[in-house]
This record gives C-alpha cells, structure tokens and sequence, in this order.
C-alpha cells in the first residue's frame, strides 16, 4: 500500500536523501516502495546520525501497546496536550499526527522489526505516550537501516559529503557531492532531493543567528549534539533560495559539560 505519509513520493522516479539518520531511513524507504530508484548520500562510514545516539523514545497515541499496558488515550487527549504546551504549533499537522501517528508511526516500526519495551510520561503529556525501545536510539535505528540495506531500489554512497543542490531554471535537479576519501567532486541528477542532514545546534554561529529575541543571549555557548549537526543543509537550502520557518524554536540544553582542553 501507498503511504499517505510520504505521497510525494509517488511522483518521482528517482530520488537522492541527504543523510543516513532516521528521518532520511524513513524518506529513502518510502520512496523506494513507492517506486523509485533512491540514493541515500551519508558523510559518515556509518548509518544512524544523532539518532542513533538517542533516547529511542517516541510519542505516540492511542497505539496497541498502550492498550496492553492499561493506558488510555485517544486523539483528542493528546491534541489538547500538544497544543497546550506546544509553541506556535500547526494545528493542522497536529490533528494529523494525533489522527495517525498509531498506524503511519507504531504500526509502521513495528512492521520493520522494532520492538517497544516501556512508556514514558513526559511533562505536558495526561497520560503515558513516550515509547521506549531496548538499545535506546540503536532499537530504534537499526532495524530502518536493515530493511533499507536489503531493498533492491536503495543504494548507499558513504563518506561522502553534499556541497550544494544543483538548480536548473529555478528547479532543483540533483546534488552536487565531494568524496571525502578521495576529494573528488561529481553531481547525481536526481527529479527530488530530500535533505535529512539533522539539527544545527553544533554549528554555534547558527545558534547565535536564530537565538530568540525575546531571550537574552548567554556569553558562552556550549556544543552538546551530533558532530554533524551543523546545519549543513540549511545551508545548502539557503544557498538555493529556500525560506526559512521556525528557525528561533531552537532545543538548547541548559546544563553541559566543558571539553576538558578548553581552557
């Protein structure tokens, strides 16, 4: 069946997703199953990203295993919740979610072969919806990058590292990349780009850009994410002409620890 997640996907035959996390796992699966040819472009020798290094815990609502364990939700409760305590939230995509984070998320995981071991309570939740996985981010990555492995319309290109989107009359048309190994730079024509290149809290010059202007900036900024988490494909976005959304609701952690070689 056709995702309903993913039903861009549907429209191109071939597709190239920057970044091996599990937003991009996700991307390339889908549009392989949907029918086209993907190219997944990872600058790492290694799937997973910052994900693979998190807390593995989702929410979602009114799912199966919430039921076996007592817990009653429904998408109505975890609507008021989410736009109680969200911020500037798009009530249209949270009635979505809520609609069908049970099947298009849950169902769909549990399908690849992630097990769910525990629920969590999150503040701003009424009941228990955060899902945990055994392994933390690794249960939860690692079964995306298998299934993906074995489908015969993905590919992986490692260490190599996207530089810019190649635009034809206003069109995004492919992905210029540099081989990390070899230097080598090449384009890859593709008729969708999907950029799934993570967050930009490493990159501090970004943090500082977007801060909040209703929160006075700290004098000293500490990176705590992903080392590729750098906003690389804002970057590339930008370069092309993209629109920015958002970009001041950052996540900030409060507390850190120095690297010892800082003075």
């Amino acid at each position: 069946p056709r995702s309903t997640l993913f039903p861009y996907t549907t429209l191109f035959r071939s597709v190239v997703v920057v970044g091996a996390g599990i937003a991009g796992l996700s991307a390339g699966l889908e549009a392989a199953r949907n029918g086209a040819i993907v190219t997944v472009i990872e600058m790492g020798s290694v799937f997973g990203g910052a994900s693979i290094l998190s807390g593995g815990n989702v929410s979602i609502v009114a799912t199966s295993f919430q039921k076996q364990h007592g817990i009653r939700d429904t998408p109505e409760l975890a609507f008021r919740d989410y736009v109680a305590w969200g911020e500037d939230v798009n009530q249209d995509w949270v009635r979505y979610y809520v609609n069908h984070s049970a099947t298009e998320v849950y169902d769909w995981l549990t399908s690849l072969g992630v097990k769910f071991e525990g629920l969590s309570q999150p503040p701003g939740n009424s009941v228990p919806r955060g899902h945990t996985v055994p392994g933390r981010g690794v249960g939860l990555v690692v079964p995306l990058f298998q299934a993906s492995a074995r489908h015969p319309r993905i590919r992986f290109e490692w260490n190599a590292k996207a530089k810019a989107l190649v635009l034809e009359n206003g069109q995004v048309t492919g992905l210029k990349i540099e081989e990390l190994r070899t230097g080598s730079v090449r384009t890859i024509r593709a008729d969708a780009v999907v950029l799934a290149t993570g967050g930009f809290q490493g990159n501090l010059a970004m943090v500082r850009e977007f801060w909040p202007d209703e929160l006075p900036l700290p004098s000293r900024i500490l990176t705590g994410t992903g080392i590729h988490s750098v906003g690389s494909g804002h970057e590339m976005a930008r370069q092309a002409g993209a629109a920015f959304q958002n970009m001041t609701h950052q996540w900030n952690y409060a507390l850190g620890l120095p690297d010892p070689r800082d003075p």
